[in-house]
């Protein structure tokens, strides 16, 4: 009898669809594994125990299983869900956005916990107060991490703030240039190509 082995770790669900009657696929961006997909059984039923934590936008502790070729969530424990937690529309939109872009950004498995703690520490900022510019200087950085932007002076505050609320400040003062942070992201997305 074949044994498989578990993986607990931190997840963030990106998006979700339906899967057979009761079941989900859901995007996971792990601290561990990075971006996957895994399916879980029975979360649409109204008496699942893993529906609360797998819920579109929540930040779970999950526990995955690789099957033969696919990953299976067994375990879920909602820590937070950034989305219905965020305290108006436009935190709400903003949390939204930064999601859809950690999805069309993070391809694939690999480890990020770097990311992961940041695109954590972003949401929460994104969804607790509103910030002129939060959604473009979460993309930032987040495209920062991932190599598609390069260092230079005119933001390097940014990008070197140790907190995201930091490097939200940074963007209010009076030196700083939004054409010049318009300009990068233009220039990382056509790097990309995604």
């Amino acid at each position: 009898m074949a044994t498989f082995e578990t993986y607990t770790t931190e997840a963030i669900v990106c998006g979700s669809f339906s899967d057979k009657e009761h079941d989900r696929t859901l995007r996971l961006f792990t601290k561990e594994g990075g971006m996957l997909y895994a399916r879980a059984g029975g979360t649409r039923a109204h008496i699942s125990k893993l529906r609360y934590g797998l819920q579109d936008f929540s930040y779970a502790k999950v526990t995955l299983v690789r099957g033969r070729s696919e990953w299976r969530v067994i375990g879920a424990v909602a820590l937070d869900n950034f989305y219905y937690k965020a305290r108006t529309r436009a935190a709400r939109a903003a949390v939204l956005a930064g999601t859809r872009s950690l999805s069309r950004f993070v391809q694939g498995g690999g480890r990020h916990p770097e990311l992961f703690t940041e695109v954590v520490d972003g949401m929460y900022v994104l969804g607790a107060a509103e910030h002129p510019l939060g959604e473009r200087v979460f993309l930032l950085r987040l495209l920062s991490h991932l190599g598609y932007v390069s260092p230079h002076a005119s933001y390097a505050r940014l990008l070197s703030a140790a907190t995201f609320e930091e490097a939200c400040i940074c963007v209010q003062s009076e030196d700083f240039s939004v054409p010049v942070l318009e300009k990068t992201i233009e220039n990382a997305l056509t790097l990309s190509h995604l």
